[in-house]
């Protein structure tokens, strides 16, 4: 009787080493397995710098315009009296034309784990500073929160040469508008073959110019052929 309980007693005591050796090497793979997840987020993390991530959402060439008198700021980097997080009580509200990447101060992407932060073309942004244009190292930037900033290119008009002629639609004067969208004083007349040669998204609305001027008209107020 007593012999058949120690064998019962070493059967479960060698099922009880078995199922301890099976859980440590469970455990040593598992773990394993979490050391390649961090060494392989680590190099892609390595690899995902800010000019290869620019690159990937780049969406053609654009003609830079005319921008104000440039105020260059002093980073952190070469200064500690100019700080550029400060936020600003006269912000503007411009649109981006591109896809925009989110960096910091110190001109590096911002993330969230392994997600870059970025902002949708054809958002209305505001714009910190009254829109003043904040350099870090060598680049032009707008600064749109704290310690955030976007690239300037990535608020720039993207123009595509055309050529044809056309008139108003109906017989009242039109107003013209300037690259940013701003109506400049000067208007479109009736009865007037003008012709275009520049066609642009300005504001989200698809819009024209009058060669030789810097007069923009809404493609709505053509009567465009078909």
């Amino acid at each position: 009787m007593n012999g058949d309980l120690k064998t019962n007693k070493d059967k479960a005591d060698a099922k009880v080493v078995a199922a301890q050796k099976a859980y440590d090497e469970t455990v040593a793979k598992l773990q394993a397995a979490k050391n390649k997840l961090a060494e392989a987020q680590q190099k892609l993390q390595d690899i995902l710098d800010a000019e290869y991530a620019q690159s990937i959402i780049t969406s053609g060439p654009t003609e830079t315009k005319k921008t104000d008198k440039q105020e260059p700021v002093k980073t952190p980097e070469v200064t500690s009296e100019t700080k550029t997080d400060d936020i600003s009580t006269a912000p503007k509200k411009i649109r981006l034309t591109h896809n925009a990447f989110v960096y910091n101060k110190y001109g590096k992407l911002i993330r969230k784990g392994l997600h870059i932060k970025w902002i949708k073309r054809d958002k209305l942004v505001k714009v910190l500073k009254n829109a003043k244009i904040v350099k870090i190292n060598g680049k032009r930037y707008y600064q749109i929160g704290r310690n955030k900033f976007v690239k300037v290119a990535n608020f720039e008009i993207t123009t595509h040469a055309v050529h044809f002629k056309a008139r108003l639609k109906g017989n009242k004067k039109v107003r013209a508008y300037n690259r940013a969208g701003k109506f400049n004083k000067h208007y479109a007349r009736p009865n007037h073959t003008y012709t275009f040669n520049e066609k642009a998204k300005i504001n989200g609305k698809t819009c024209y110019k009058i060669a030789g001027t810097n007069n923009w008209i809404p493609a709505k107020k053509l009567a465009l052929k078909k």
